[in-house]
């Protein structure tokens, strides 16, 4: 059924890529909202809403200098590429730190002195982006798929 839906039996090059986008896009707002409930703010509808009006109260990372908007954007974008995460991955720490924040974790026996930061991932956040990579990848399948059926020679 996804498939015949999103593919059309692998002849369709255009509705997994306007299907992969759409999941950028709201996976994007599922970041957002979490940032948001995270900082005790109102939901990312809400908080659009506002920013249409434009009586929106700015974004803050909540560790670092970032746009909590632009990282929640890359953040979906770097799912969505599914290695994204593998190439830079200090780039990912800092989205994560950005969105959700720090926790100092120490090593049993250790002095304050010598804890690292690690940021914090909501669980829901870690279970919603391992399904992002997952559908993603099955997305850009069926558009190489579609595009090698394009290509066939009859």
């Amino acid at each position: 059924m996804f498939y015949q839906l999103v593919s059309n039996f692998g002849r369709s090059v255009l509705w997994p890529v306007l299907c992969w986008l759409a999941t950028i896009f709201l996976f994007f707002l599922f970041y957002l909202h979490m940032h948001l409930a995270e900082a005790g703010r109102k939901p990312v509808w809400d908080w659009a809403q506002a920013a249409y009006a434009g009586t929106a109260e700015p974004l803050a990372c909540r560790a670092g200098a970032e746009e909590p908007a632009l990282e929640a954007l890359q953040l979906s974008f770097s799912k969505a590429f599914v290695i994204g995460n593998l190439i830079d991955a200090n780039r990912a720490y800092r989205t994560q730190a950005c969105l959700f924040g720090i926790d100092r974790v120490r090593q049993q026996g250790e002095s304050d002195l010598r804890s690292f930061p690690l940021p914090k991932t909501p669980f829901w956040v870690s279970i919603v982006s391992a399904f992002q990579v997952l559908m993603s990848a099955t997305l850009i399948f069926l558009f190489l798929m579609a595009v090698r059926n394009q290509f066939r020679i009859q």
